[in-house]
């Protein structure tokens, strides 16, 4: 089978087009291909250059302004996903502007981090009660009843209030 080789220029302006779609959240070298009307593997090996030469970058001031400036361009996306939902003739335009600020959204968050961060996990009531309850079971008789006791007042003190 034989390859059609491109020339350099047409190469360049079709790996600055990947690297715009992967800075939108496109990561997928299928919708690159499909994209970009290109093969699978060299959407595959432009995905990997355009990796390699951020690697390279090796001047953080320059990625973190990049990184910025594309904030401010997804927030931008986002508030007119909001406006064409807003003014959407249809349910079809309403969802898909609705998807586009999701999309945005979430790329936001990998812009700025969130998307790592831990979420806390908040305990039920009945889980907190439950757990207090097996600590004041665990202490010695008379720390116990002292505790039973706080415990009690508080709850005809919150009866008295009703």
């Amino acid at each position: 089978m034989a390859q059609k080789l491109i020339s350099n220029s047409k190469r360049d302006k079709l790996l600055t087009k990947c690297e715009s779609l992967i800075l939108q959240g496109t990561e997928s070298p299928t919708d690159i291909s499909d994209t970009l009307n290109i093969s699978f593997n060299t959407a595959k090996t432009y995905i990997r250059l355009i990796k390699e030469r951020w690697a390279d970058s090796t001047n953080t001031d320059e990625l973190q302004a990049k990184r910025k400036e594309l904030i401010r361009k997804t927030e931008e996306i986002v508030k007119e996903a909001w406006k064409l939902r807003n003014s959407s003739k249809n349910t079809l335009e309403a969802v898909g502007a609705l998807r586009t600020a999701l999309m945005a959204i979430e790329r936001l968050e990998k812009l700025q981090g969130l998307d790592s961060l831990p979420l806390p996990i908040e305990k039920s009531a009945e889980l907190q009660v439950f757990e207090y309850a097996q600590e004041i079971i665990a202490l010695p008789k008379e720390e116990k009843e002292k505790a039973l006791n706080t415990i009690r007042k508080k709850i005809s003190r919150a009866y008295k209030q009703c």
